[in-house]
């Protein structure tokens, strides 16, 4: 019985396979240089995402992971994940939930959270409430008995979750440090 392979192998000239064996080299070498020109194209946007970051008030140095419940918290690479997820969030609510999660159990007033993450435009104090709906949609806040984000009634918010930081990052580093210094 003849197979479709079988076919096609009778009908290739070595001319023909030549053809493919360089083809394949060029695009072996273009896809090599593609990877080349992303990684390089990754690290500019992870410099001028820490830069605008710091920008908008983060502390210099403070990109860090987090152990946020189920969720894993990355200011670095930006993203929120759960179980490997990446979860959506927009810019501006990942700005609120890094700044909240930098400083958890501390009331940051609404006029603070506006200062920092929409220093370059004026925006209605609604423009906060709108993102930390978001990030409360992103979290599961409320649903299951999640609580990670506590509106402090005419003062601002607190986020009020467990953050642990993750092994390798600043934080991490600092906490153990912190804690072999009282010991």
């Amino acid at each position: 019985m003849t197979t479709a392979a079988d076919k096609f192998d009778d009908t290739l000239s070595p001319t023909d396979l030549q053809q493919y064996v360089y083809l394949a080299s060029n695009v072996s070498e273009l896809l090599e240089t593609a990877k080349a020109s992303l990684t390089t194209a990754l690290s500019i946007l992870q410099s001028e995402i820490e830069r605008r970051s710091c920008a908008r008030g983060a502390r210099p140095g403070a990109f860090a992971a987090w152990q946020i419940g189920p969720f894993e918290l990355s200011s670095r690479a930006r993203v929120l994940r759960r179980d490997g997820v990446i979860l959506p969030l927009g810019g501006r609510a990942f700005d609120i939930l890094i700044y909240l999660a930098e400083r958890p159990g501390e009331v940051i007033a609404k006029q603070e959270l506006l200062d920092r993450v929409w220093s370059d435009v004026t925006v209605q104090e609604g423009s906060i409430r709108v993102h930390v709906s978001a990030i409360r949609k992103a979290l599961g806040d409320d649903r299951f008995g999640n609580h990670y984000i506590a509106n402090i009634k005419g003062r601002g918010y607190s986020f009020v979750g467990t953050v642990v930081p993750l092994a390798g990052s600043a934080e991490s580093r600092n906490h153990r440090r912190h804690e072999g210094a009282g010991s």
